[in-house]
């Protein structure tokens, strides 16, 4: 049987960019400069694109707060790779985490301080991302991203998943948890949260950041007016056709557009299943038919 749904939304969108900030690179996605101890340190990678990438011979680097010159802090060998939407955690041998670096590094033995520098650069020594973090930093991505402390605590710095996003919404069951960490306004300052919830490095045994779909379909948006200015009210249509093996049961629409947004109204209309019924969360619409 084949069911089509439709939802129509109509969203006024409040001052603000329409254009997306999420990275299209490897990015920094959370590091931590100290834990229980000066040494309890690591930096996690994450992946926004939709393609897995190669890490073999990536360095991450660190420059001190004031310095002019990078050194190496982690050499990634060859075969390593990251996966799309997936992430990477290095790590120092002094990090005392439970989530498993993907790699640890023996010749990371000098730390990376409260305030300075780290960066990631790829096999052609090309400069991937950047995080100028603390007070006093001079190279920093426009400007310095805060630090997590000066003396032993639990937290880390987070980048967003979206420019909304605080350390309550990436944290554990947080609305933000879920969305990947791929914010980038190429703003160190404007990126980075202290998460002062409990630091949560991963790893690539992580689950990818957001999921991919579970069932596979065939789908159109239809937008009306194509193209729409700040403070202007559209429709915005989903249909959405299920295959000859099955029914649709529910859908579910995660909204992580990078702007801000408001609703008016949904209207379902399912053939062969009446309209539907809607449950709008926080950031998903779900529809069960």
């Amino acid at each position: 049987m084949r069911v089509a749904i439709a939802v129509g939304l109509l969203c006024f969108f409040a001052p603000s960019t329409l254009v997306s900030q999420t990275a299209n690179h490897v990015v920094i996605s959370e590091f931590a400069t100290r834990g229980a101890t000066a040494t309890d340190e690591f930096v996690e990678l994450y992946n926004p694109t939709e393609s897995e990438i190669d890490l073999s011979g990536w360095k991450l680097q660190y420059k001190s707060q004031t310095g002019t010159g990078w050194f190496d802090r982690a050499t990634i060998p060859s075969g390593k790779t990251i996966a799309a939407k997936g992430f990477f955690l290095i790590s120092p041998s002094g990090y005392t985490g439970t989530t498993q670096a993907d790699y640890s590094a023996s010749e990371w033995s000098q730390g990376i301080a409260d305030n300075g520098h780290v960066r990631i650069v790829n096999s052609s020594a090309q400069e991937i991302d950047k995080v100028g973090y603390g007070s006093g930093v001079v190279d920093p991505e426009t400007a310095g991203a805060p630090n997590h402390g000066t003396s032993s605590n639990a937290n880390s710095v987070e980048r967003k998943a979206r420019g909304s996003s605080t350390a309550d919404s990436l944290a554990v069951g947080g609305n933000h948890e879920m969305l990947g960490n791929g914010y980038d306004s190429d703003n160190n300052a404007n990126d980075f949260v202290v998460q002062n919830k409990g630091r949560n490095p991963q790893n690539s045994a992580s689950p990818r950041e957001p999921a991919g779909s579970i069932l596979a379909g065939i789908g159109s948006a239809v937008m009306s007016p194509s193209v729409i200015k700040a403070d202007t009210g559209i429709a915005l249509s989903f249909i959405i056709r299920g295959t000859t093996q099955g029914t649709i049961t529910r859908v579910k629409i995660p909204q992580q557009w990078p702007f801000d947004w408001s609703k008016a109204s949904v209207q379902v209309l399912a053939s062969g299943g009446g309209n539907g019924t809607v449950v709008w969360g926080t950031d998903t619409l779900i529809v069960d038919n």
